[in-house]
């Protein structure tokens, strides 16, 4: 975390790097041929909101690893093969608006507003549905990957 004037070129040389907590290996972002300080002390803090962007990316899986991982999980407990292949298609059909999120970006209003939304009519799928995004969710949490499951507790009349 430093920046500095190149004495040969006058111009602000600015870098940040950190160590990922799980992998050890140091995430490092520079930026140079920077003109003024001011703006060396900017770039400096944008460079610090990268690296930790970078670093939690690292950590962090993206929605559909969550699903491939949930699934696995769900064959290495002795599900039946329509089960996973029932969870796995409603979860890739119905959160497709959720592809490419890390899973902790998340928020139990959004899964709410999936669950309770148009594209799902039957209460039965709803309740289907629920449990394989609780189920998602769940593994996360067993992994160490959440803090807590997002998944809301609803109730519903049959």
């Amino acid at each position: 975390m430093s920046y500095k004037k190149d004495p040969k070129t006058g111009k602000w040389l600015v870098q940040y790097g950190k160590r990922n907590p799980k992998t050890g290996s140091v995430v490092l972002l520079r930026r140079k041929n920077i003109e003024t300080e001011a703006e060396a002390r900017k770039v400096e803090r944008e460079l610090i909101i990268k690296v930790t962007e970078k670093i939690h990316e690292k950590v962090i899986p993206k929605w559909e690893e969550a699903i491939d991982s949930y699934l696995d999980h769900c064959r290495d407990n002795g599900l039946l093969i329509t089960t996973v292949y029932n969870a796995e298609k409603c979860l890739k059909k119905q959160t497709k608006c959720w592809n490419g999120r890390l899973i902790d970006s998340i928020t139990t209003a959004e899964i709410r507003d999936l669950i309770k939304g148009p594209t799902i009519n039957s209460v039965s799928h709803r309740k289907t549905m629920l449990k394989f995004v609780k189920g998602v969710f769940n593994v996360a949490l067993e992994n160490g990957l959440l803090l807590r499951n997002p998944a809301p507790m609803i109730k519903f009349k049959i």
